[in-house]
């Protein structure tokens, strides 16, 4: 609402003022339901390295899938697209470009973890070959690879509004915790729950985290187990 714009844009200009005298300067501030700043009103932006559309305030995610050699920290050539693959993977895929492109995936909150779940799990089937870094991949183990890489463009559909509250919520909200286990993997996904003024509910995805299981077995019960303590940890 304006009265909101208007509280924050006081707050705002306190908070200004109180790092000028530190000497700081403010290029500009951003709020929630402004075009972005610039020429492309349309352009995603990132704060504290998660993408977010302000005008809509939401937050969105980018594939960012890159082989090319770096320059003084930079990629030569531009990230991959979705009609690149699979013809633009270097035949020779290496255990360290597979980790490099893993570890490039950003994920605070735990949003992604339907898809970086998958990383994780070749990332293991690679070390268990015992390759080295720069020995090429099997072809069954390559397969899989160019299946994630082609995966991960999926988390380019996935927008989440960042305010947890609908406007038309009513009482207090709930918090619902849900872990699950499995020979592969564990994890747990926390929704807030709300009711609104026509009777419904609504539920918004707060935070998750998932881990694979542990190299020695263990048994499916215990891996359940694994999940609800992570999901009693998981803040």
């Amino acid at each position: 609402s304006r009265a909101d714009i208007s509280e924050t844009e006081v707050l705002s200009r306190e908070a200004e003022a109180m790092l000028l005298k530190g000497g700081f300067h403010i290029k500009f501030w951003q709020y929630s339901g402004e075009k972005l700043h610039g020429e492309d009103s349309e352009m995603t932006t990132a704060v504290l390295g998660v993408g977010w559309r302000p005008d809509e305030d939401v937050i969105c995610f980018k594939a960012s899938i890159n082989f090319s050699h770096k320059r003084h920290g930079v990629h030569i050539k531009p990230d991959l697209s979705l009609l690149d693959i699979p013809q633009s993977i270097p035949l020779k895929l290496t255990k360290r470009m597979a980790l490099a492109q893993v570890m490039k995936i950003f994920d605070p909150y735990g949003i992604l973890c339907p898809f970086t779940l998958y990383g994780k799990v070749y990332l293991r089937e690679t070390w268990a070959r015992k390759l080295g870094w720069d020995d090429a991949l099997p072809d069954d183990l390559r397969d899989k690879w160019v299946r994630f890489f082609t995966l991960l463009f999926d988390i380019e559909n996935n927008i989440y509004p960042r305010c947890l509250k609908p406007v038309d919520a009513v009482g207090n909200p709930w918090l619902l915790i849900l872990s699950d286990g499995s020979d592969t993997a564990y994890g747990f996904a926390a929704y807030v729950r709300w009711k609104l003024k026509d009777g419904s509910f609504v539920c918004k995805l707060i935070f998750a985290k998932c881990r694979i299981a542990p190299l020695d077995k263990v048994s499916t019960p215990q891996m359940e187990l694994n999940a609800a303590v992570l999901s009693k940890r998981g803040r």
